[in-house]
Order: structure tokens, then sequence, then C-alpha cells
């Protein structure tokens, strides 16, 4: 028995397979006055982490009724058509950016004039108005669109993309409701006053701050602030309401009164996109959950076209590809222009090879249209290396000629895959990218599924194995681990199942977070349900894994067993710490497979090292270079025995591999290691 195990920290962005909220349509319904109607709820206000600002603490649960808010911070054009005379003396010549410089008590000189000359009674949003808008209506997000600090500059101007200037409104991506800018550009008044201590006695219904005091709120940062320190949903700040800056602006709120309220289509499609995010979260895990909620969703929002998106992802996750493509079909004949649209039904008739033809016209059809897309061209190349090789002889090259006036094409190692003549009918492969994580304060492993998707494509085209004999699952929950890899009670899960007595190779491969027990120093893999402050009863155990795979291969007499872990135990990753307040920790495994002979361990770094990942390949660090072994292995002309000592050498060259790729981009030490007998064939190519 042979036994690989490789070790790694680790987007391609979730280009297909993600599913869309349906809020953007709401905006359609609701707006009235470049406003957004906001359905009141109840959220958890603040933030818990311990090392955050004290005045962001503690968490405390707040309730606030229906509102509206505006879209856009005001803009200089609108502060001057109505201000006239009275003018910020902001310096950006630029009459859509948003205004700044101007103090609390003008903003109220500006609200006064505003409602004489319109009859209605705008204001400023209160603080927790503010924070429920920015969080799409009290989310667990960090920042207004996301929780992922790699995807946060699609969202905001931060000083390191705006060279500390203020930018014209809605230059950015909006958050899921509709709201731009609500992080960076300007810092934005609110009508609270400001205590320092206030989290601490708020009222639970419409809290409106302290009845007096000597500054006012700020919230969501400037383009002169970074993302990290002040600039997400969380941080507030004070400010003296005489005081100006040429970074502070804000935008405008309204309470519904009669005659101006939302629709009852409106307030059904809220009930519906409700629906919809509990569908979405399940989308991945439980595709026919999901799909029973966007079609509740649906009869609610008949009109939506998200709605019927989002059910043809669900059917496609289901493997009921032609269902998805009849409801993708219908949407795209109504809405040619739908970009969204366009992209799935095109991914599913190549890569399912229902229409290659078609496909490859839709995909033609998006990059004639979206000259600066960088995404496209990538998606597109990869699938014809994979899903027609038939059409590469005529395709690939004028479409790589056309690529390259897109933008940024796929990594070395994701194009022109070679296909070996090594077979290996009986092997069964598990892989398992775990990207994002139910618990928000989890960071996401950027390049977890794209890497699980690359080895994927390599088992096949180099290694020899069967699709069908693939088992893939994403954000997979400690239950998918269970079923997998058994229990202690009974180690025959489905990877048992699938094994045929000793003709059966395995292959597993893990991306995503790993983490410590820290008091009894055993690793756990992370599932996408995990509690990591209760790691040992809400992980999936390595000893455990390691003890029932052993078990596995003994009774069924499995020739070869290749485990590749994209994952360190130390607690800390690429992406930040996933334990607070610890030093990173390494961890002690008890590992039975090494008893047995020809077991190989390869690992990524030692100790408490982090694992790097590699931007500018859109892998792991560790996993590009594993991967690009293995191709040059299976690019070499005549026979060749690649060994896993051969790989483990490509791996670790000091000028060419990983240790000088480290430091170069990462300024760190990582070190990897193998353990056991590195002579074992991991590829064998013949004439």
């Amino acid at each position: 028995m042979h036994l690989f195990i490789v070790t790694v920290c680790a987007e391609l962005p979730d280009w297909v397979g993600k599913s869309v909220s349906i809020e953007n349509e709401l905006i359609k319904l609701d707006r009235i006055d470049g406003m957004v109607f906001i359905r009141g709820g109840c959220f958890d206000m603040g933030h818990s982490d311990e090392h955050g600002e004290s005045t962001d603490n503690p968490l405390h649960n707040v309730c606030v009724d229906d509102f509206y808010i505006g879209s856009y911070e005001v803009s200089k054009k609108e502060w001057q058509k109505l201000m006239k005379g009275h003018h910020s003396h902001f310096e950006e010549d630029c009459n859509d950016c948003a205004e700044g410089n101007v103090s609390w008590n003008d903003v109220q000189e500006f609200i006064v004039k505003l409602n004489k000359q319109t009859g209605k009674k705008y204001r400023l949003p209160t603080e927790a108005e503010w924070e429920y808008a920015a969080r799409s209506r009290g989310r667990n997000e960090k920042f207004a669109g996301t929780n992922d600090i790699q995807e946060v500059y699609e969202y905001v101007w931060f000083s390191p993309n705006s060279d500390s200037s203020i930018h014209q409104v809605g230059g950015k991506k909006p958050n899921s409701i509709g709201l731009y800018d609500m992080n960076g550009n300007v810092s934005e008044w609110v009508s609270d006053w400001y205590k320092e201590s206030y989290y601490k006695n708020s009222p639970k219904d419409n809290p409106k701050g302290p009845n007096k005091g000597s500054s006012k709120v700020l919230r969501g940062g400037s383009s002169n602030d970074y993302a990290d320190i002040n600039g997400n949903n969380y941080v507030r700040y004070k400010y003296s309401p005489q005081g100006k800056n040429k970074f502070i602006g804000f935008r405008l709120a309204l309470s519904p009164v009669s005659g101006y309220y939302t629709t009852k289509e409106s307030l059904l499609c809220h009930t519906a996109a409700e629906l919809m995010h509990t569908g979405n979260a399940l989308l991945k895990i439980e595709p026919v959950k999901a799909e029973t909620l966007y079609r509740e969703a649906l009869g609610k929002c008949p009109e939506s076209i998200n709605a019927r998106y989002n059910i043809a992802l669900s059917l496609y996750n289901q493997h009921r590809s032609p269902e998805a493509v009849s409801i993708l079909s219908d949407l795209l004949n109504s809405n040619p222009d739908h970009k969204g649209v366009t992209m799935i039904l095109a991914y599913i008739l190549l890569k399912e090879k229902i229409d290659p033809a078609g496909g490859i016209k839709l995909f033609k059809k998006i990059l004639e249209t979206n000259t600066e897309d960088e995404s496209t061209p990538k998606i597109f190349m990869l699938l014809l290396t994979e899903s027609v090789p038939s059409l590469l002889e005529t395709t690939v090259l004028p479409i790589d000629k056309q690529i390259t006036s897109y933008g940024k094409v796929p990594s070395d190692v994701d194009t022109n895959i070679s296909t070996t003549k090594m077979n290996n009918p009986d092997a069964i492969a598990i892989i398992l990218g775990n990207k994002d994580y139910d618990n928000k304060d989890i960071p996401s492993v950027s390049f977890a599924i794209n890497d699980a998707e690359t080895i994927r494509k390599y088992l096949i085209n180099v290694l020899g194995y069967k699709e069908e004999n693939i088992l893939y699952e994403t954000n997979a929950t400690k239950g998918n681990f269970e079923k997998i890899f058994g229990t202690k009670d009974d180690f025959k899960g489905r990877l048992y199942e699938y094994l045929k007595k000793g003709k059966s190779d395995i292959f597993i491969y893990y991306s995503g977070h790993g983490a410590p027990d820290i008091h009894s120093r055993q690793g756990y893999l992370v599932p996408y349900d995990a509690d990591i402050n209760k790691i040992s009863l809400t992980g999936y155990s390595l000893k455990q894994m390691f003890e029932n795979v052993a078990r596995i291969s003994k009774e069924m007499n499995v020739p070869n067993v290749f485990i590749v872990f994209d994952s360190c135990f130390s607690g800390m990753s690429e992406g930040g710490a996933l334990l607070k307040n610890i030093s990173p920790i390494g961890i002690v495994v008890d590992n039975p497979l090494l008893t047995m002979p020809n077991a190989t361990v390869m690992t990524s770094s030692s100790g408490s090292e982090v694992s790097s990942w590699y931007p500018d390949k859109g892998h792991g660090m560790f996993t590009y270079f594993f991967l690009k072994a293995l191709k040059k292995g299976a690019e070499k002309d005549g026979e060749i025995k690649l060994t896993i000592g051969d790989i483990f050498k490509h791996i670790t060259d000091e000028n060419e591999g990983l240790p000088y790729y480290a430091r170069k981009l990462h300024g760190r030490v990582q070190t990897p290691q193998i353990m056991g007998n590195s002579g074992r064939i991991i590829l064998e190519k013949l004439k």
C-alpha cells in the first residue's frame, strides 16, 4: 500500500453555481427619489471580537422599523443645486463625486431646505439604521457587500485603491440591497450623539443614541482609511458637529408615511427575499431544500428573474442539467442581455457536453459585449481544454489570441493539461474543497475550490481516474465527512462502499481549514458548519480519518492510498487567525497509516508555519508547485516513472520552487517536509 499525504494552507471566483439574491429586483420596486426601502427587523449590532475597538462592543440585539435610505451618498452636484451660495469648499473637480467637507450642522441646514422644497421629512439615518442597512438588513457582513478581504476593493474606495481621493458616487459594486459606498469614499454622518459606552445600555427598539453630547457619530470609513482598521460595518468614531473634513459626507434617510410607502407587491417580494437568502445558504449542501425555497419565493414574487435563475442552479447541483438548461434558455429568450444567465447556460452546455457549439457561441457573445471582463476568457479556456477536446484543433489558437486582448488568462497549470495513457479505472478519489464557512468569523480559504477542481482534472487527464469514480464535495459539513469516511463506531462510509477489493487505489484531497484542539493538540479538519471554539466536538478528527482509512485499506486490500491535504493546523492561515488570543500551535498526530509499508507523507510546511497562497496563479502555493510537477512529468516524451520524491524535489527547489516564492512574495519561511518512502511511483507514463 502506498500513502501520499500532501498538506498546504489554501479562488477562482465562485463563477458557476453562485446563487443570487432577490434584493436588486426589490430596488426597482422600492426606489423613491433615489431611496431604497429597508424592511425593518432585528439584528445583533456591534462586534464581539474583544480585540475590536471598545466602542464597537458589546454585541447587542437591536430592532429597527421600516425606513428608506439613499442608494448613494449625496453628491457635490446635489449639494450645490440646493445650497447655491453655501459652498462646502470641496476641492475635487467632480460634480458627481460624493460631497465632502461638510459639518453635521451644515447637513442639518441642507435637510431643512430639502424638506421645505419637497414637503417630505428627510433626515440622517440613526446609527442603528445605518449599520442594519450596511450589513444588508443585519446580516453577518464585516464589509458592505462581502466578508472576504480579498473582494473588498470591488465594493469600496479605501486608501490603497483610491489615491486618497473622493470618487464619483456609485463607482463600485453595491451591497446586496443596492446601497453604494456604505464603506469608504466619504465617512458618513448619522443622527446620533456619540457616547463611548452607549452600546452597554442601548435600548433594543429603534435606538437613537444619547440625548445629548459634544460629538456626533461617523460611520463607514473614507478613501483615506484602511479596510482592516476603521473601514468596516462595525467601527464607529466621533467628530464635533461643527467640524469639517474633506473625507466627511452623508446620505439621507426617510421614514415611510402614507402616500409613499412601499407597495403590496414589494412587501411580498421582501418575504421572498428571506426565502432566497435561506436557500442560498443551502444551495451547495442541500440543493433539494434550496429548490423548494426558491420555488416558494417565486410564488410570492412571480416576476423575479433571480428566483428562476437560482432554481436552475439548484437543479444543476442535483445533476438535473436538462431541466436547468430549459429554465435558463427561457430566461435568456426574454432577457437576451443578462450576463449571468448567459454565463451559466454557456457553462452547462459546454461542461455537460449538451451543446458545445451553442456554449461556445454564448461565451463569444459575452466576450464581444464585455471587453474588459477578465473572468469569462479564463472560464472559456478551461472548459475548452477539458470538456471539448474534439474542438481544440480548430478553435484553440484563435481563442488563445482573442483571450490575450481581454486581460488575465489561466495560469500555466490550468491550461493545456496533457492527457496521458495512464489508466486506473477502478481507482476511487475523494475531493473536498471547503472555501466558505457558515460562521463568518472563520476566514475564507480563497483558492480551495479552484485547487480542488484542478486536482480533479489532473486525476482524470494525467493519472487515469474515471470521472464517475470521483466523489466531489464543496463546503462539506461534518455530516458529509462522516458519510464519506465513517465514524469512530463505523468506518464503512461511502469510500468503503465504492472500493473493489484488491483493485481500487484511493486518492483523497482536502483543501480548506484545519485547526488544533488547544487541549489535546490533535488536528481537526474544519467542516462548513464547525464551531471553531468547540472544534473537538464539531470538527472531523484527523486521527479518526487516518484510523478509518487504515482499516478500510487493510480490509479491502487497497493497492495504493494517496492523501493530499490542502490545509494547515496551527490555528493560523493566510486569510487570518481561526483561534483568537493564541499563538500558532503545532499539532501532534497519531497516524496509524505511517506504520504500514509504502507510506509517504508530504506536508507543505513545518510546525507553526503558515502555508502561502499564490494569487497570481489562482492557487495555494504548495498545490501550484505540486500540480506543476505533475504537468511537467505528463509533458515529457517517452516512458517516465515519476516518484513522490521527484515531485517533492520540484516543490522544494531553492531557486525555482516554493521556498523561494514564499520568501519573495510573502517574506516568510516555509519548509515543506516529506516522510516515508519517497521512491513510490505516482505517475507512470508509457511510450
